[in-house]
């Protein structure tokens, strides 16, 4: 989006290198200085490193005539992952084992304290030898604008981890999240997060989890699918800690052998230890939900049905008979009752609002109701109290002036 990459010749060494260039076009002049300067930063951390399967970097600068930022890049031939998924995707084995060397890869990377950040097909090129190849380390979190504003990702949607997508912290197992899903779409054809929009996909990648691997592709071993289902973990802590025990793990899967990482570890639980447990109400917003399939919606809560009229007539029975066997109390909400109707219903039902004191001079005693013919409920005949002089009851302080929560807390029971 903000740059052409050409294929170019070095007259210096004589060969043929890829020179991408990056032109500063928006944001203010001190915006454009801090891109550049994280730029340079990101673009020399990358040429540090030194790996089979991770592009070389052989320069990085500024163009001070075009104005604008380039990297010389070692020049590849061969195709990217997402060309080789729309050509006609591998066999299994040949998926893990590209998956297991870009493992490899950014183990090596991870290593050296840089995470790529932006994991996806096209970013990883299979040269005419088999090698896969990691491009744009260090440099693809730039060209997303993480640096631009407030509140952006960074990243490819369909292949970010959770805690990308909402904006949290990343570190290496970050990168081994997204290699799980470039795998899952090596050996399906399809990306697991697949939507038809951005917040779709991204509701999908932080609070659903994909359709298994093995239902998708038949004659998978089911240890393909603990490969995936770890890498893909909602939670960081339930995934890989590092990405050379995955490629380890593949090592063994496609030796025929159990994973050797595998003791100790279980699937966690839908929703247990996921970002999604950690909100307070439903994992998927109603407006998220309108995104999905309707055979994908969760089903609707049941409604609560009336209590039956047995169990109210308890109910009202066990009350009768706590104020026949406590007169003090009944003597209490008596007078209650006959000053202010609408109190005794406040304090009951635990409304917030407290109504005005009542007026002594003014209040009036209202005839009891009569019951119902069909009422099932016995009458209990209370002996009239005497005289008594009630003490000024609180019910309850003021309600807040608005209902709207307050992020990160939690609303105190009263």
């Amino acid at each position: 989006m903000m740059g052409v990459v050409y294929e170019v010749h070095d007259p210096a060494l004589h060969r043929t290198i890829a020179l991408k260039t990056i032109r500063l076009a928006v944001g203010t002049v001190k915006e454009r200085e801090e891109y550049e300067r994280r730029f340079l930063a990101e673009a020399r951390i990358a040429a540090r490193l030194s790996h089979p399967g991770i592009v070389v970097v052989h320069d990085v600068g500024r163009d001070e005539e075009k104005d604008i930022l380039f990297i010389a890049l070692e020049h590849l031939q061969g195709r990217t992952l997402g060309q080789m998924c729309d050509d006609g995707r591998p066999g299994w084995k040949e998926a893990l084992r590209i998956v297991a060397r870009v493992a490899e890869a950014l183990d090596y990377a991870h290593g050296q304290r840089v995470v790529h950040r932006d994991v996806k097909p096209a970013n990883i090129m299979v040269l005419p030898s088999g090698q896969p190849k990691i491009m744009d380390f260090g440099i693809a979190q730039l060209e997303a604008g993480h640096h631009t504003a407030t509140g952006h990702f960074l990243g490819t949607p369909l292949y970010m981890a959770p805690e990308q997508a909402l904006g949290q912290p990343v570190d290496a197992r970050t990168d081994i999240f997204a290699l799980g899903s470039v795998a899952y779409t090596l050996l399906t054809g399809r990306p697991p997060f697949e939507a038809p929009n951005v917040p779709g996909v991204l509701a999908r990648v932080t609070h659903q989890q994909p359709v298994p691997v093995t239902e998708r592709v038949q004659g998978l071993p089911d240890e393909v699918g603990y490969l995936l289902s770890r890498a893909m973990a909602k939670a960081p802590g339930d995934r890989y800690p590092k990405a050379r025990m995955l490629a380890e793990d593949i090592e063994d899967v496609l030796g025929g052998r159990p994973p050797r990482h595998r003791a100790g570890w279980t699937q966690p639980a839908l929703g247990d230890r996921t970002i999604a447990s950690g909100r307070l109400e439903a994992p998927v917003a109603e407006v998220e939900l309108e995104l999905l399939g309707d055979d994908e919606k969760a089903p609707a809560a049941p409604r609560r049905r009336p209590p039956a009229p047995a169990l109210v007539a308890a109910l009202v029975a066990a009350a009768a008979a706590y104020f026949y066997l406590r007169p003090a109390d009944r003597r209490f909400w008596r007078f209650v009752y006959e000053t202010s109707p609408r109190v005794a219903v406040t304090a009951i039902l635990g409304d917030l609002k407290s109504p005005p004191p009542p007026d002594p001079s003014t209040a009036t005693s209202p005839a009891p109701p009569a019951p119902s013919a069909d009422s099932p409920v016995t009458p209990v005949t209370v002996a009239t109290p005497g005289p008594f002089a009630p003490p000024q009851p609180i019910l309850g302080e003021p309600a807040p002036a608005g209902n709207a929560p307050v992020q990160g807390s939690r609303d105190k029971k009263r």
